[in-house]
C-alpha cells in the first residue's frame, strides 16, 4: 500500500476574496493531478515477457543438446524442458509458422520440414521424433493464433479498421489475410460450433510448464528409490485401458490418452483388443513356464543342501556332491548360503533383486567367467530394480530385468542373506 501525503486547502474564513478563492481551487487541481499520477504509478505491473530462448537460436553448429526419451516416446528432462519451449518459440514464428493458415494440415509441407531440420541442428534428438515434434508445433501454433485474435481481433470492427499486432514476430500481410478468414461467415459458423464444444470440457492442464510426461518420470524415479523390498502390490504412474480413472470420468476422446501428454495414443500404448489378449496370453504362458522351472531348479538346491548337510556330518572326509545345477566342494560357513534366498546388492548397498545361490564352484565357468573367490552363481528371481546395471553383462543380458529367470555371476561381497 503506497501511502499519499497531500494537505488539503483551507479557506480562512466564511468571508473570502476573490483571489484567495482562485488559490483554493488552483490547489485542488494540483492535488487531483497528483493523486492520478501514484495511481497510475502503482497500477504498473511488471509482466513476464515473451520466452525468446536466444541461448539455443544462437548455439554454435556442431554443438546440440541431448535430450532424454523416455519408454512412451516423449522428451523428458532438462534437455526434453528446453526442446519444448524452444517449439514455442518456432511456432510463433511468421517466417517458420505462418499465421494465414487456415488450418495445420493446410500448413506447408517445406515449413515443416524447414523447421524440423532446425530443430534437429539444436537438439540431439532421434529421426523417429519428428511425429511427436510436429504434434507439439501444431498446439502452440494454434494457441498463438488464439492468443491474437483475443488481443488484438476486433468482431464488431471492418477488416481494414483491424489493429496489427505491436509484435515482431506477426507479419502484417499474414495478419491481413487471417483478418480476412475470421471476418468470414464460415468461420464464424466454425468458430460458433467450436464454442459449444469447448464448453463441455471439463478437465484441465493445471501443471504449469511441466509436461505429463516429465511429471510421469518423476514419479517413477521416486518409485525407484522407495522400492527396497519385494510387494505384493504394483501402481504405475501411466494409464492403462479402463483404469479406474477412465470408469469415473468417462471415455477419453478417440486416439486420446489422459495424463500422459503430447504423443501416445491408445493403440501405441495398449494395442487393438485382440493384440491386448494375444500378449496377455503369451505373458501368461511364459509366466507359468518361468514358474514351473524355477520350481525344478528349487527341488534340486534343495536336494543338494540336505547330501552338503549329510556330508559335512563326517569329518576330514573328502565330500563332493555331484548334481545337474553344480558342483561344490563346500567348506565352512559359506557352504550354508548354497540354496539360500539373497539380495543382490548395488555399488551403493541397495538391494536390486532377489535371488537364489545356485553353485560356489570356484571352478566353474558362468558368463565366461570363473567364479573364484569373487562371484557366486545366482539365480535371479524378481528384480527391485529392473534398470540396475549387472556386474557382469553379455549380449542379451545388461540390467536385472533382463536376467530375470537365468544364472547370472554376482560380486560375493554384495550379497546378503534374505531374512524374510
Amino acid at each position: 500500500m503506497c501511502s499519499i501525503d497531500i494537505s488539503i486547502p483551507s479557506l480562512t474564513c466564511d468571508w473570502f476574496s476573490r483571489a484567495e478563492f482562485e488559490k483554493f481551487v488552483h490547489d485542488l487541481i494540483i492535488i487531483k493531478i497528483e493523486v492520478q499520477e501514484v495511481v497510475v504509478e502503482v497500477s504498473k505491473k511488471k509482466h513476464r515477457g515473451s520466452t525468446k530462448l536466444s541461448s539455443v537460436h544462437g548455439l554454435d553448429n556442431g554443438k546440440r543438446i541431448v535430450v532424454q526419451i523416455n519408454e512412451l516416446g516423449q522428451p523428458v528432462g532438462e534437455g526434453g524442458h528446453s526442446l519444448k519451449l524452444f517449439l514455442g518459440t518456432n511456432a510463433r514464428l511468421g517466417d517458420k509458422m505462418p499465421i494465414d493458415a487456415p488450418t495445420w494440415r493446410a500448413m506447408s509441407a517445406t515449413h515443416k520440414d524447414d523447421v524440423w531440420e532446425y530443430v534437429q541442428r539444436k537438439y540431439d534428438i532421434p529421426a523417429y521424433l519428428k511425429e511427436w515434434v510436429m504434434k507439439d508445433l501444431d498446439q502452440k501454433w494454434r494457441s498463438w493464433k488464439y492468443e491474437l485474435r483475443n488481443k488484438y481481433f476486433n468482431p464488431t470492427l471492418k477488416q481494414n479498421e483491424q489493429q496489427i499486432p505491436p509484435d515482431p514476430r506477426v507479419n502484417a500481410e499474414q495478419w491481413a489475410r487471417v483478418v480476412q478468414t475470421w471476418s468470414s461467415n464460415s468461420w464464424k459458423r466454425y468458430s460458433d460450433i467450436n464454442k459449444k464444444s469447448k464448453s463441455h470440457h471439463k478437465y484441465f492442464h493445471c501443471a504449469g510448464t511441466k509436461s505429463f510426461a516429465d511429471i510421469n518420470e518423476e514419479e517413477t524415479k521416486l518409485q525407484e528409490v522407495k522400492i527396497t523390498q519385494p510387494s505384493s502390490s504394483s501402481s504405475s504412474s501411466i494409464a492403462s485401458a479402463d483404469d479406474i480413472y477412465s470408469q469415473v470420468f468417462e471415455k477419453e476422446r478417440p486416439g486420446r490418452v489422459r495424463g500422459v501428454g503430447t504423443g501416445p495414443t491408445p493403440t501405441s500404448l495398449w494395442g487393438t483388443s485382440s493384440q491386448c489378449q494375444a500378449q496377455l496370453r503369451a505373458e501368461n504362458a511364459q509366466l507359468n513356464a518361468m514358474v514351473k522351472e524355477l520350481a525344478e531348479r528349487l527341488g534340486k538346491v534343495e536336494s543338494i543342501v540336505v547330501e552338503s548337510k549329510q556330508v559335512e556330518s563326517t569329518p576330514n572326509m573328502e565330500r563332493c556332491v555331484q548334481s545337474s545345477v553344480s558342483v561344490i566342494e563346500p567348506k565352512g560357513k559359506e557352504s550354508l548360503m548354497l540354496g539360500k534366498k539373497v539380495k543382490l546388492c548395488d555399488m551403493t548397498g541397495q538391494p536390486v533383486a532377489n535371488a537364489i545361490i545356485m553353485s560356489l564352484d570356484k571352478s566353474k565357468m558362468v558368463m565366461g567367467k570363473s567364479l573364484g573367490e569373487e562371484y557366486y552363481e545366482v539365480a535371479i528371481l524378481f528384480a527391485y530394480k529392473p534398470n540396475a546395471p549387472l556386474f557382469v553383462k553379455d549380449n542379451e543380458r545388461k540390467t536385472v530385468q533382463d536376467a530375470v529367470g537365468s544364472h547370472i555371476v554376482w560380486f560375493r561381497d554384495f550379497v546378503e542373506l534374505d531374512e524374510t
